[in-house]
């Protein structure tokens, strides 16, 4: 059997992420998208402890990580609260999909934070010349994204 990876990235800037839904002010962003994942494991009949490399990761500027914006709604008990709380609102609850597919996704998924600094790095340790053209990418997206963000500036 092949290596199998299955991984969502949630790319930000300046923002967090989302609160919840009209109908599930509760269900966050980082919990529907892991419960999502289980989901589409279960739609695809593949268990989550078949897949060697599954993840979760929100992509943001270290100092979004570093101010703790993200690190409440990563953690997998709280995922894990959302969740049940998210399918008990259901009729009937759907008791058997959390406890069969939600909580071994949980269990084997790998969810943190990543610096956009780092995946830089490592995009210039492995093509100098790419890399080089990402960080100064990466360099404006920081200063256009702070302007707006201080301002309301944007760009035309």
């Amino acid at each position: 059997m092949p290596d199998r990876s299955f991984a969502v990235v949630e790319a930000k800037m300046f923002s967090g992420l989302s609160n919840g839904t009209t109908r599930a002010s509760a269900y966050n962003q980082a919990a529907r998208n892991v419960a999502c994942m289980a989901e589409a494991l279960r739609r695809a009949e593949v268990s989550a402890e078949d897949i060697p490399t599954l993840g979760f990761f929100v992509l943001a500027p270290r100092e979004q990580i570093d101010a703790g914006v993200f690190a409440g709604l990563l953690d997998k008990g709280s995922l894990k609260s959302v969740v049940e709380e998210r399918t008990a609102t259901y009729d009937p609850p759907k008791t058997d999909w959390f406890v069969d597919f939600f909580l071994p996704t949980l269990d084997a998924i790998r969810v943190s934070a990543l610096a956009w600094e780092d995946v830089v790095d490592v995009i210039k340790s492995v093509d100098p010349p790419f890399g080089d053209h990402i960080e100064t990418f990466y360099q404006h997206c920081l200063l256009f994204n702070r302007a707006e963000r201080i301002s309301g500036w944007r760009p035309l």
